[in-house]
């Protein structure tokens, strides 16, 4: 019975929700994402708590995330250059 915490890895990695922090931890400018993962920091702290649709669903949100913070990224730039 007991799942080890090597196994448990093993099956997020198969379920392919194992964490994706790339050990690159650096919060943007607004501290709202991580620039390594780019997970909120309520998807980050809960991570191991999460279900494995929860999981699912944070994966998705990162590609928001990055786009988001792109977004802010070039109306800053549009704002300077106005």
């Amino acid at each position: 019975g007991r799942t080890l915490p090597s196994e448990k890895f093993d099956m997020d990695k198969k379920q392919n929700t194992g964490s994706p922090c790339t050990g690159d931890c650096r919060l943007d400018s607004t501290q709202e994402y991580c620039l390594g993962c780019w997970r909120d920091a309520d998807s980050i702290s809960r991570w191991i708590m999460l279900s494995p649709q929860q999981r699912h669903l944070a994966l998705r949100r990162r590609k928001v995330n990055k786009i988001k913070y792109i977004g802010q990224i070039l109306d800053q730039k549009n704002d300077k250059e106005s």
